[in-house]
């Protein structure tokens, strides 16, 4: 870190014990390593701050550290070479690479492919980015975040759902329902093609925090949803959100209306490779709020957090 304010929000290790960290700093003299690709602080005018990127070896020692500047990194990934993947949000101005797709959408989020050694990006794009990141073993890209209406995810033909649903968050005097709408996307190992983008999404309210893709290509995620119509499947062991209904009063002082908010529920879904089917989905949780805020799969199951 520097002198003023750094997170660090997420970290990925290889096979050989480095340690790959994004975030945030508001710290003109973040430490950065002098081959790196940005050096050069230059934050986002609306908050002031700037992503980084850094590597550091089994013990410690910092290897590369990177500035990504007018962005901010919230998922990390790396692959069997040693290259990093980081999405998160940018203010529109991030330094993207020649030749890279215009997704005409989502120009507030990024995926960025830095090199081995931190000093270049493979690629750097605005568009399908979003809050989780991961490879496959051909170096494929996923990504899966939340977006907030319908022109905000670059949705494919074929995908398993264009379009979201309904109309019924938001809220006034009485209601109060979250809007975001969770979607998956997949993009080719050079960020130049993207192989599908479609939502997974009720009417309200879908938080993505976990994705994992298993040796065939099947996609799996978990997260949260205020949604009472988030798609399940007919083997799903639990197809109803029994939070919801009735949503529980909250009566801030300030606010002479009843105020009412609907608590969250866990679900898990995993998706076709190819972005068209529901393989499976289902919620998982109980009466009040539950959170799933990850997912790992072994030879043996899926472990969800």
């Amino acid at each position: 870190g520097g002198s003023l304010f750094d997170a660090a929000n997420a970290i990925a290790v290889d096979s050989s014990g480095n340690a790959y960290v994004t975030g945030q700093t508001a710290s003109a003299d973040f430490p950065t390593t002098a081959n790196a690709w940005q050096t050069a602080f230059a934050p986002t005018p609306d908050n002031s701050i700037a992503g980084f990127v850094v590597k550091l070896g089994p013990s410690g020692a910092v290897i590369y550290s990177t500035l990504v500047n007018h962005a901010y990194g919230l998922a990390i990934a790396v692959n069997a070479s040693g290259e990093a993947l980081v999405t998160g949000y940018t203010d529109g101005t991030l330094a993207t690479t020649p030749g890279v797709p215009d997704f005409g959408t989502a120009k507030s989020r990024f995926v960025l492919r830095l090199s081995a050694a931190g000093d270049r990006p493979i690629f750097s794009l605005m568009g399908p980015g979003g809050t989780v990141i991961v490879f496959d073993a051909q170096n494929n890209v996923y990504t899966a975040g939340s977006g907030f209406d319908q022109g905000d995810v670059p949705t494919t033909a074929g995908a398993y759902q264009q379009h979201v649903t309904g109309s019924g968050c938001g809220g006034g005097a009485q209601l109060q329902v979250p809007c975001a709408h969770q979607f998956v996307c997949k993009m080719d190992a050079a960020g130049s093609k993207l192989a599908f983008c479609t939502y997974v999404s009720g009417t309200s309210g879908d938080a993505v925090a976990g994705l994992a893709v298993d040796p065939n290509g099947d996609i799996y995620l978990a997260g949260s949803t205020s949604s009472t119509d988030y798609p399940t499947t007919a083997d799903a062991a639990q197809p109803k959100n029994v939070s919801t209904s009735p949503p529980y009063p909250v009566n801030p002082a300030s606010y002479p209306g009843l105020y009412q908010f609907f608590p969250s529920t866990s679900y898990f879904s995993k998706l076709s490779g190819d972005g068209s089917r529901l393989l499976h989905s289902s919620y998982l949780g109980g009466s009040q709020h539950d959170y799933a805020t990850g997912i790992a799969l072994d030879s043996t199951g899926i472990y969800i957090r």
